[in-house]
């Protein structure tokens, strides 16, 4: 079973990994090779910050 989520994709200069941000707190935790999951952007939003919906594999 998949879990929908919707959040941002930001790169974190700490960890030097991408990472998807769910909210203000709420974090994905960095990602890995590996990582298997759908990517669907926002038309509208995609060029103002990158949202996007994904599914967890």
């Amino acid at each position: 079973m998949s879990e929908k989520r919707e959040g941002a994709l930001f790169y974190d200069k700490e960890s030097g990994r991408y990472d998807i941000r769910f909210g203000l707190d709420s974090y994905y935790g960095g990602l890995h090779c590996g990582d298997c999951f759908d990517l669907a952007m926002h038309p509208e939003e995609a060029a103002s910050g990158g949202f996007c919906s994904w599914d967890n594999l």
